[in-house]
């Protein structure tokens, strides 16, 4: 079983490794405003089915992806085990209510999408950052 600070690092890593710091935060703000939201632990939240496009390869092929490209030598991994364990602290509370991320270059038809039906709340990096509207 994967730990809950590993699978938000790996996940961050996967979705944001080439982004700034401030990126990395985001995409960690996610994951642990999902987890608030939720109930679930950070690792179901990360796992969730469909939720984070890394995962949708499998844990052996993410692992493989990643050391194929050295990313466990690099100063971002660091960075991203930073943000891991910070989110996994007891009285850690995520500063913004987002709920999903993407890439446009990468999903445009999904941010397309999204922009009509979600409130924008950062864009980072190559990264949009929504949260989901509520109905008033």
């Amino acid at each position: 079983m994967i730990t809950d600070v590993l699978a938000v690092a790996l996940t961050i890593m996967a979705e944001a490794g080439g982004e700034p710091y401030a990126g990395k935060v985001m995409v960690g703000e996610t994951i642990a405003y999902n987890h608030i939201i939720s109930g679930k632990s950070l690792a179901e939240v990360c796992l969730a089915k469909k939720k984070f496009s890394c995962w949708n390869w499998g844990y052996k092929i993410l692992l493989k992806k990643l050391h194929k490209q050295k990313a466990f030598d690099q100063p971002e991994w660091k960075d991203c085990m930073k943000v891991a364990r910070a989110i996994h602290a007891p009285a850690y509370k995520p500063i913004s209510s987002v709920t999903h991320f993407l890439n446009p270059k990468l999903a445009p038809d999904t941010f397309k999408r999204w922009k009509k039906k979600m409130q924008l709340v950062a864009v980072v990096g190559n990264h949009v950052f929504f949260r989901e509207k509520v109905n008033e």
